[in-house]
């Protein structure tokens, strides 16, 4: 492949922007896994809870789409 090519392929302006928020993202990722400071600690039980809150109302919203018990026998 042409060095040139290499090089543009690199310096694409999307890919570089792309890349920017992938490395932001993993890095937040990580911090948020493994640090330990208030903040994260807050950051990892909001994330916990919304994610509880979501699971939960899918079991809810399920429940609600099947058939009552009497509306089947009828």
């Amino acid at each position: 492949m042409d060095a040139d090519k290499i090089c543009a392929f690199y310096d694409d302006p999307v890919k570089v922007a792309t890349d920017k928020a992938s490395m932001r993202s993993s890095v937040y990722a990580k911090r948020v896994t493994i640090e330990t400071g208030l903040e994260w600690r807050l950051r990892r039980l909001r994330n916990n809870s919304a994610r509880q809150l979501i699971i939960l109302g899918r079991k809810i919203g399920r429940r609600e789409e099947l058939p009552t018990p009497s509306a089947a026998q009828s």
